[in-house]
């Protein structure tokens, strides 16, 4: 049986921020199992599209999924760009639903 753990990192992204905000994260996966949650108010903390791919694929050993809570702009365009790494999740109520589903695709996938 392969042991779990969890690791939580509050972390606030900042445009003037130094490392990519998923930097930490991924850094701290010891499980290969990483999923970041957003207010997905991307552009107002100057992150591109580009720095979140980078981000969510930098390593292939660590399956990554971005959670991007809301209904803003932002969210929509995430699953069209990232598609099976990034989810819209419009109400919080269905954000464990999205978060069984997400684990469980990965662990499918034979991690």
């Amino acid at each position: 049986m392969r042991s779990l753990s969890l690791h939580v990192v509050p972390r606030a992204a900042r445009a003037d921020s130094a490392s990519p905000p998923l930097a930490l994260p991924l850094a701290l996966a010891d499980d290969y199992i990483v999923i970041a949650l957003s207010d997905a108010n991307f552009e107002r903390y100057g992150i591109t599209k580009d720095d979140i791919r980078r981000s969510l694929t930098r390593n292939p050993k660590v399956h990554v999924a971005l959670l991007a809570i809301g209904e803003g702009a932002e969210t929509t365009w995430l699953p069209q760009v990232l598609p099976g790494k990034a989810f819209t999740v419009r109400q919080t109520g269905d954000l464990s639903r999205t978060i069984r589903t997400v684990l469980s695709a990965t662990l499918d996938k034979g991690l």
